[in-house]
């Protein structure tokens, strides 16, 4: 499965291209919305994952071209977002997005995600994005998922955080060093 993935986010694109990968699709990135179409002139992925905010066109507007085009409007478009409440998702649906991942919640996801595009992709590539892929609405995670990735998340960041500390520290100690003298 090939998938390109459209995000303005450096750390973002790089992140989520780590978890596609994992779950064994091949992924190719852009950077913006401009560059995803110039990429979709040539060879065409099973799916497209786009970030909603960015800068330039942003995931609805490129959406609208993507669908306008006789040649991509089969596509299957995801938005990767942190826009998570029930107004954006309906939105989102009815301008022609096939699902929505929210950010905050990607990992946990994602599998279920892919397994629905894969099933798209081994369709053919002129089955309708709506039929093919029904709407969910979007569920929080169970309180055990949420613990889970609470927990994760305090992990990862105390990992980070503490070195960042210690250097800060050791600066401020030199500066006041240097201030008394």
């Amino acid at each position: 499965m090939k998938i390109l993935l459209v995000d303005d986010s450096k750390s973002a694109r790089y992140a989520l291209r780590l978890q596609l990968q994992r779950h064994g699709v091949e992924v190719e990135t852009a950077d913006s919305a401009e560059s995803a179409l110039e990429m979709l002139k040539g060879a065409l992925p099973d799916a497209i994952l786009m970030d909603q905010t960015m800068p330039g066109l942003n995931g609805f507007e490129a959406l609208e071209i993507i669908r306008a085009d006789a040649r991509t409007a089969h596509l299957p478009v995801v938005m990767c977002t942190s826009h998570e409440d029930a107004d954006f998702a309906e939105a989102a649906r009815r301008k022609g997005v096939a699902a929505i991942l929210p950010k905050s919640i990607a990992p946990e996801t994602l599998p279920d995600l892919l397994a629905r595009l894969r099933g798209i992709a081994a369709a053919g590539p002129r089955q309708p994005v709506a039929a093919a892929l029904p709407e969910r609405p979007h569920q929080a995670p169970s309180a055990p998922a949420d613990q889970r990735l609470d927990e994760r998340m305090e992990r990862r960041l105390t990992g980070l955080l503490n070195p960042l500390i210690d250097e800060l520290r050791r600066d401020l100690a030199e500066r006041l060093l240097a201030e008394v003298r």
